[in-house]
């Protein structure tokens, strides 16, 4: 069986599982990207580089042209790679790039599979003219030509379960060995060791943020109630962290010296600055990302979050992460999140039981062979049955644990 990945990284999001699937010796898989952070190869896979489009859009239609290009960049590339006898079986892939998005015109007879993270909520109008409304778009796209649409989730409820008959819930898997605490790294952010201050504090920023008066309020009540406290802002894009760069720049400078901003960490220092700080806290307005709330959740983090907004069901208030109230006040939050941070007993317990609800219910271990064993079996249904026999079979499995 010939099994191709298609992300717009290597291996991204399909590390653990393309490795899983090249280990059983009747697949063949590869694995088409355009670039890739880890280059050091996973055992029977083969890559195949896909041609890069540099273009940064600023705009939805901007992205909506990159996007395009890439697809039909990597269309030439598949169209090779079936001359060449070596159409796949199954394909998998994210939306990301846009790489996939003439796939079933270059793979009409293949198991098609749309491989996402779980969206709880659509993009607001205040997006509509941003990126992100495109890649929401053309992610709705890919999914409507998928056989199977698999949505990787954390507890939270996602919108294309609701919506779509071949659309189905699998739990995310997360190598619990490689993320786990490790402490006693230097952290250096701005020509300053972040690990040697005597209490740091993570702070999830959303672009939404830069600029809002809330934030500056929060920043600076705290940081006027707890003077050694040293801020981490944990921006969720490259296009957050500049637009925070100007953000803090324009802040006094009795909160601005205080005041970090997280650019890409390697592995371990990100696990370190984990391990290091008191509590990782998603302030109001901040949604928590599913990949990167089980990865702190699995290293230990004290997850601190505003009382509104989409909270995953695995969070539980007082257990494995602490709800604050609706606090409409910036100094209301701020009161309270210092109040939390009095109580380090308290944090440290929290992060203990964050780590063991991912070990639970999360753990590669348990939930990779679930995967590939649900994956097999929906290909298989479709290549004997046909795609109503498979719709029927999802109807009644809408998650993996049905």
């Amino acid at each position: 069986m010939r099994i191709l990945f298609i992300n717009h990284s290597f291996p991204g999001l399909f590390a653990s599982l393309a490795s899983a699937l090249a280990a059983d010796s009747g697949h063949e898989v590869f694995f088409a990207s355009s670039y890739g952070r880890q280059e050091r190869p996973i055992p029977g896979v083969r890559k195949i580089r896909l041609g890069t489009n540099e273009t940064r859009a600023r705009t939805a239609s901007g992205e909506l042209e990159s996007m395009v290009m890439a697809g039909r960049l990597a269309l030439r590339s598949f169209e090779q790679l079936t001359k060449n006898g070596l159409a796949p079986d199954m394909v998998i892939s994210s939306s990301s790039g846009g790489y996939s998005l003439f796939w079933n015109a270059a793979f009409p007879g293949a198991f098609r599979v749309s491989w996402t993270e779980s969206v709880s909520v659509l993009p607001d109008r205040d997006m509509a003219l941003e990126p992100v409304f495109t890649r929401h778009l053309v992610q709705c796209r890919q999914a409507l030509s998928a056989h199977l649409v698999v949505s990787l989730t954390a507890g939270q409820p996602g919108i294309l379960g609701n919506s779509l008959k071949t659309s189905v819930e699998l739990p995310y898997a997360v190598d619990t060995e490689r993320f786990a605490s490790v402490q006693g790294s230097p952290l250096i952010m701005d020509e300053q060791d972040v690990a040697a201050f005597p209490e740091l504090v993570l702070l999830a920023a959303s672009k939404r943020q830069t600029g809002d008066l809330y934030l500056a309020r929060l920043l600076t009540a705290l940081l006027a109630k707890r003077p050694l406290c040293h801020v981490v802002l944990f921006c969720d894009t490259m296009t957050t962290r500049a637009l925070m760069k100007e953000y803090c720049a324009s802040l006094p400078e009795g909160i601005a010296r205080s005041l970090h901003i997280s650019g890409m960490l390697s592995l371990n220092k990100y696990k370190s600055l984990l391990g290091k700080a008191k509590a990782l806290v998603y302030p109001p307005g901040c949604v928590p990302q599913a990949t990167a709330l089980l990865d702190a959740m699995s290293c230990g983090a004290a997850l601190v979050l505003a009382g509104e907004g989409h909270i995953p069901r695995i969070l539980k208030d007082g257990s494995n992460a602490l709800v604050l109230g609706n606090c409409q006040e910036a100094e209301d939050f701020a009161g309270r999140l210092s109040s939390l941070l009095d109580q380090g007993e308290k944090l440290r317990a929290i992060g203990s039981k964050a780590r063991q609800t991912v070990c639970t219910h999360f753990d590669q271990k348990r939930v990779l062979p679930l995967q590939v064993g649900f994956l097999l079996e929906m290909y298989h249904i479709w290549k004997e049955k046909g795609d109503a026999a498979l719709r029927e079979v999802l109807r009644t499995r809408k998650s993996l644990n049905n």
